[in-house]
């Protein structure tokens, strides 16, 4: 499964390079740091009120993330990114490749919608480790406030879709990106 995800992943940023754009579209714009709060959703089974769930988890998340500027819109940008998300003796690490919209700009403030898909490849619980590799869908909502010195500060509200639904969760980041034009 991972190697195949990987062939996937390669097959498609070959093709996304190959497609013709106006020279510099594609380089560093800004690399982000981000810590958050990490919700999953546990299904429940009761007698009365049936099938349901709840967001009773809250894991710690800490990443980065590396935006690459515009791919084949001025306002579509390519960003890869890595995540680590802990609870307890629960470790996941993660990598996603994303693209944001940026559907408002103004002088101080972006808002930029977008989606993209994620891999988890490393779950370490206690002393058990499980080295299945899962691929998530991810649609992040976000706000960027630009500050001086060619730095902002960003929120973003991500969901998180995978097939298992310990592994699905609701993601509320914050941090700051260093080099944002």
């Amino acid at each position: 499964m991972f190697l195949r995800c990987l062939n996937v992943s390669v097959l498609v940023l070959l093709l996304l390079f190959m497609v013709p754009r106006p020279a510099g579209a594609l380089g560093f714009q800004a690399l982000g740091v981000k810590a958050g709060i990490n919700l999953t959703r546990e299904q429940t089974v009761s007698q009365f009120q049936g099938v349901g769930g709840s967001f009773d988890k809250a894991r710690v998340v800490f990443g980065s993330q590396l935006n690459l500027g515009s791919m084949f819109f001025p306002k579509l940008h390519f960003v890869p990114g890595a995540d680590i998300i802990l609870e307890g003796d629960l470790k996941i690490v993660s990598a996603n490749t994303e693209f944001w919209y940026f559907f408002h700009e103004s002088s101080k403030y972006k808002g930029y919608a977008g989606g993209g898909f994620g891999v988890h490849f490393y779950r370490f619980d206690g002393d058990q480790f499980n080295n299945e590799t899962k691929v998530t869908l991810n649609v992040p909502l976000g706000f960027q406030r630009r500050l001086k010195g060619g730095t902002a500060w960003f929120g973003e509200m991500k969901l998180v879709i995978a097939d298992d639904e310990t592994d699905s969760s609701l993601q509320f980041n914050v941090g700051f990106a260093f080099g944002g034009r």
